[in-house]
């Protein structure tokens, strides 16, 4: 199967547009360079020329003491889902939202999503199926109080496909003439 054909390529690229032109930030963790493959990029001849040329629009956020700290706590959680349990959510996915949960409670970052396309099938280095990030906070049956005020750091920031939303289209009714379009606000 075509790995890419699971991803919405052309939201992503609409994103990054956007975020070169300015309209919105994306900030990743570093971690995701290592699990971008060189041998599936497109686009650009390498990594590198990829992040270069969107220098400024990608924020890169390196994993400090404080993120590490809390990723081994939020792998640490016992996370089940029903008959399920023994579930562990892979040290990369901890690394990124535990990177998230650094963003917004160190720097008062306003994330309005974490993209992501993982709602779960995936095996860590084990074998074993990890928790996905979609639909994360049905995994948290059962965390003592203790435990949950971590899940609950990740829980508050909300997990999407990277969608890109439909332009508004004026709605014309058979029949009616067309209405003209609003002038566009700077």
């Amino acid at each position: 199967m075509d790995e890419q054909a699971a991803y919405d390529i052309p939201s992503i690229e609409s994103f990054l547009e956007d975020a070169k032109q300015g309209r919105l930030k994306i900030y990743a963790s570093t971690i995701s360079s290592a699990e971008v493959l060189p041998s599936q990029m497109k686009a650009a001849a390498t990594f590198e020329d990829f992040m270069a040329d969107f220098e400024g629009a990608i924020v890169p956020i390196e994993p400090n003491p404080n993120v590490m700290t809390l990723s081994g706590r939020l792998r640490d959680l016992p996370y089940r889902k029903g008959a399920s349990t023994n579930r562990r959510l892979s040290t990369p996915d901890a690394i990124m939202l535990a990177t998230a949960v650094h963003l917004v409670e160190g720097y008062g970052v306003r994330l309005d999503c974490i993209h992501t396309f993982d709602g779960g099938g995936k095996k860590d280095l084990d074998g074993n199926r990890s928790v996905p990030l979609l639909g994360y906070e049905t995994w948290c049956e059962g965390f003592s109080p203790e435990q949950f005020i971590f899940a609950k750091k990740v829980i508050h920031i909300e997990r999407c496909k990277p969608v890109y939303p439909a332009p508004e289209l004026p709605l014309v009714m058979p029949g009616a003439p067309p209405v003209a379009a609003a002038p566009a606000q700077q």
